[in-house]
């Protein structure tokens, strides 16, 4: 159904900002709801990964560095509680919070994208000692299931890189050991591990700079309501130019009497002749009414004071 049959009359809506995809928050939530959401996540998940990192662990390698750890932990954090201060921003929903927000909220979120991608610069930077360790851990893991499995009739030599030496007479001697070749695929775990890594970085980066995005368009929309409400409760003012000073209201000034009427002039008014004894004036009288133009009342002669060449007749003068 067509609200509007009339296209001239459909209102016209102004955008706060010139981007689609950020006049609602992914395209059909509104930004109030959106920012909240984005905060709540950013709340619940990055208190999720400080929590990992403090305890040495990282959500995306199987080992790192503790300093890279603690570092990404401590940013982790910091946005955790940004994400916080969100959605207090967006409870309270005040043009000054939210722009407070939008602000913390960009610096954070750069602090954490930065982090997530100099880990990964560093992942690939210690892959030996990454497939060392992958190596030693394994072997240990190995050790502990072969010693479980043979009972003690095979003891396992620590000083030959955990090499199995046989302990029974009957058997014969033999070594096998465990540190020596990557039986355990490590390299390609490495492998495995730096894609999720590196496509973790690219989607975390990603969705956390569109959400900062939406909490500054918010940000921006709440702004334009702020100064047109400001503008809308203040009265209007004529704006006065700084050279013109105001004008103060001057006494009513009595009329001055006009002044009189030069003996040169001669006034005949337009209208009908009274009854004159004689004659010929009232005729004199009519024909000099007739020369005056129709639809003036009265008429000005005026009989110049010394006739010259370019002035030898009298000059009527309309009134």
């Amino acid at each position: 159904m067509n609200v509007y049959p009339l296209e001239g009359y459909r209102p016209q809506r102004q955008a706060h900002i010139r981007y689609p995809s950020l006049i609602k928050c992914c395209g059909c939530i509104h930004l109030r709801t959106g920012a909240g959401f984005a905060g709540l996540l950013w709340a619940g998940l990055s208190m999720y990964f400080a929590v990992l990192s403090f305890q040495y662990k990282s959500p995306f390698y199987s080992y790192l560095l503790q300093a890279p750890l603690l570092v990404f932990g401590v940013a982790n954090l910091i946005l955790s509680c940004v994400g916080l201060g969100v959605l207090f921003a967006v409870y309270v929903n005040r043009w000054h919070a939210i722009r407070t927000a939008s602000s913390a909220v960009f610096v954070s979120t750069f602090l954490v994208a930065g982090d997530a991608i100099a880990n990964t610069i560093l992942f690939i930077a210690t892959k030996s000692s990454y497939i060392g360790w992958c190596i030693s851990s394994s072997s240990g893991a190995l050790d502990a299931g072969v010693n479980s499995a043979l009972n003690g009739t095979q003891t396992i030599d620590s000083n030959s890189n955990n090499t199995i030496s046989s302990s029974s007479p009957s058997s014969s001697s033999s070594t096998f050991g465990f540190q020596t070749v990557d039986y355990y695929n490590c390299n390609k775990t490495w492998e495995n591990e730096l894609k999720f890594g590196i496509l973790s970085a690219i989607m975390l980066s990603t969705l956390y700079l569109y959400w900062a995005m939406c909490i500054y368009s918010y940000a921006v929309k709440k702004g334009h309501l702020f100064f047109q409400d400001m503008d809308m409760a203040q009265p209007f003012q004529p704006e006065i130019h700084p050279i013109y000073t105001p004008v103060h209201p001057q006494p009513i000034q009595p009329i001055q009497p006009m002044p009189p009427v030069p003996p040169n002039i001669i006034i005949l008014n337009n209208q009908k002749p009274s009854k004159y004894s004689n004659k010929k004036t009232a005729a004199l009288v009519d024909r000099e009414s007739d020369s005056v133009p129709p639809r003036s009342k009265s008429a000005l002669l005026v009989l110049p004071d010394e006739p010259t060449m370019y002035n030898k007749s009298p000059v009527w003068h309309s009134s």
